[in-house]
């Protein structure tokens, strides 16, 4: 009788126990989903603040690393962190967690697409082709399954980074093909006849041989040339800046070409503001993307066409940024780019 008594008194301690012990866990458990809770909204406060706050978005990251390391898995804890740290202008440490993750069969979609922005930030200063490509890649996979412009519209200009005239011209199509009548649509209309001519530049594609109906790269090219239609008007590709918000490079690219092919011939004192006004532009560009080919060389007709102007002399500085950007053209483009011997003979006639 008394081992009974003494057995249902164990039993009660046992229950009790183990009822303290769910009630601590749970508690525990909602008092993490309340933190991961609090931080992801954090991630977004500072994922939309304007002006951004790079130190803000930095503490935050390294709170969500923290619920990562401790072994939370989840995909939006890691997209999240990865998001933050391309704020923070840290896009390699972004890339670096993503990497891994993004490289597995089945990753999601939201992985594929934080991985193609961080990367593409890697690629322009690095001027890698590769990670442009893989870039590019990222952000069609992404657009193919978020059914989103924007996406495959990142994936069609960095084709064109990557110099790739087959997923370029893929891009393209598939972009006025899905999305019609968007403004990522109409920038492929307006930007695509210049940048598929670049391409070919770069490739040793004689631009009168882009045959719509031709094969290999020359053909894509056409293919592509043909969709777009006839090159965009400066004043369409001004407007475009405004149609998608945050201009991407390429448009100042084609602004600084319209400018330079407005002026022309004439070297009075307007046209040269005009050539130091598609300067600016240029200049936008290469800090974003070091290793433009085309803002360089645009920048070098421009230098040129001052050079020029001003009687066979330039402001030092000037002179020496147009020796530098030849030099840098004669150094890391193509071997094939048509436009080497050009660069060439300008870089013979340049002041010292």
């Amino acid at each position: 009788m008394a081992g009974s008594k003494v057995g249902l008194a164990l039993g009660g301690i046992v229950a009790l126990t183990a009822l303290a012990g769910g009630a601590l866990w749970w508690q525990e458990a909602s008092e993490r989903e309340a933190a991961v809770s609090r931080l992801l909204d954090a991630a977004r406060s500072e994922l939309g603040r304007e002006p951004i706050d790079r130190e803000g978005a930095r503490t935050v990251a390294r709170e969500l690393g923290k619920l990562r390391e401790a072994g939370d898995g989840r995909v939006e804890l890691l997209v999240s962190q990865a998001d933050l740290l391309i704020v923070a202008d840290d896009a390699n440490g972004a890339w670096d967690l993503l990497e891994a993750p993004v490289s597995l069969p089945g990753a999601a979609p939201e992985v594929q697409d934080v991985a193609g922005r961080a990367l593409q930030e890697v690629a322009g200063r690095t001027g890698s082709l590769e990670q442009f490509r893989q870039a590019a890649t990222l952000s069609a996979s992404f657009a193919q399954a978020a059914d989103s412009a924007g996406a495959l519209l990142r994936a069609f200009l960095l084709a064109f980074r990557a110099g790739d005239p087959g997923l370029f011209a893929d891009y393209g199509a598939e972009l006025l093909e899905r999305h019609p009548e968007t403004a990522e649509a109409q920038a492929v209309k307006v930007l695509g006849a210049d940048l598929a001519g670049w391409i070919a530049d770069r490739s040793g594609l004689d631009r009168t041989a882009l045959d719509a109906d031709g094969n290999g790269d020359a053909g894509a090219l056409g293919r592509l040339m043909k969709a777009a239609g006839a090159p965009g008007s400066g004043g369409q590709v001004d407007a475009l800046r405004v149609q998608l918000g945050a201009a991407p490079p390429e448009v100042l690219l084609v602004l600084a070409a319209r400018t330079v092919a407005s002026v022309g011939e004439s070297r009075d004192d307007a046209a040269q503001e005009a050539l130091f006004d598609a300067l600016d532009q240029l200049g936008a560009v290469l800090e974003l993307q070091p290793a433009s080919l085309e803002a360089r060389h645009i920048a070098a007709v421009v230098y040129f066409g001052l050079l020029q102007a001003r009687g066979g002399s330039l402001e030092p500085q000037d002179a020496a940024r147009l020796r530098g950007h030849l030099d840098w053209l004669l150094r890391n483009a193509p071997e094939r780019d048509v436009r080497r011997e050009t660069w060439r003979q300008l870089r013979e006639v340049v002041p010292r």
